[in-house]
């Protein structure tokens, strides 16, 4: 659940080496890889499928106009633009690290916990108010984004890759899991086709791609993805570190 973003803040959370990382992101982009062509090449078959599911479109489509002629803030980005962003995220950065330190630990939740949880509440603060929109904020997300990526592959050893086909097959399980119960879930509650595609790939990938996969079905389901993967990046980190504690005392 959510983009590479929140394998990285678990990454950090649960003290994950940069080795067994590897499995884990070189599993992610092979199969999201995947899913993305999948999503693109099934955009065909909209009219069977809401067919199939019985869907009334006509109310989805209205919204999605709606939200579509919304203005948006195109404006030319800025070299202020950037560094007022980037002094906002190290305030941030150093609120969080700061609170962790003086912070009990209550159960699991420990400094490098406290401290991706603080950072991830400021940071939904933020985007629900006019600091969320404002110039550079994507520029500066991705540039953080990549560099931290950098610096994980850099201290992999690549001999590691060896036992990477048993994740490679094990993230194409959990995808047809995921197939199987968005078609349950669309029959049941008679979805439409490219609402389907929108909420799996906002789930697996994020905001980097599901506007994407939108702009390919319908330009006005951009802004409808974008929000659909927002909630996919705000609960990921939440929900994998919950899992991560019944994993853990599954193994005992």
């Amino acid at each position: 659940m959510g983009g590479t973003q929140n394998f990285l803040a678990v990454k950090s959370a649960l003290g994950v080496s940069d080795e067994s990382m590897t499995y884990t992101l070189l599993m992610a982009n092979i199969n999201y890889s995947l899913l993305i062509v999948i999503l693109v090449g099934i955009g065909g078959f909209k009219d069977k499928f809401n067919a199939w599911t019985k869907t009334n479109v006509g109310p989805i489509e209205e919204i999605c106009s709606k939200i579509g002629k919304e203005d948006e803030n195109n404006g030319k980005t800025t070299y202020l633009d950037l560094m007022l962003v980037l002094g906002f995220a190290m305030v941030v950065s150093a609120i969080s690290q700061y609170m962790a330190t003086v912070l009990p630990r209550i159960g699991f939740i420990e400094a490098s916990i406290w401290k991706i949880l603080i950072a991830t509440f400021i940071g939904i603060g933020f985007a629900l108010t006019k600091v969320g929109k404002m110039k550079g904020v994507e520029e500066i997300s991705s540039i953080s984004l990549y560099m931290i990526l950098t610096m994980t592959a850099a201290n992999v050893d690549l001999a590691a890759l060896v036992d990477a086909p048993v994740y490679i097959v094990a993230g194409a399980v959990i995808l047809l899991i995921h197939f199987a119960i968005m078609i349950l879930l669309a029959k049941l509650f008679r979805l439409d086709l490219y609402t389907c595609g929108i909420a799996s790939i906002a789930n697996v990938g994020g905001t980097s791609s599901a506007p994407i996969i939108a702009a390919t079905y319908d330009e006005n389901l951009v802004s409808v993805s974008v929000l659909m993967a927002l909630l996919g990046d705000l609960a990921g980190t939440f929900v994998a570190l919950g899992v991560a504690q019944i994993l853990i005392a599954i193994v005992g």
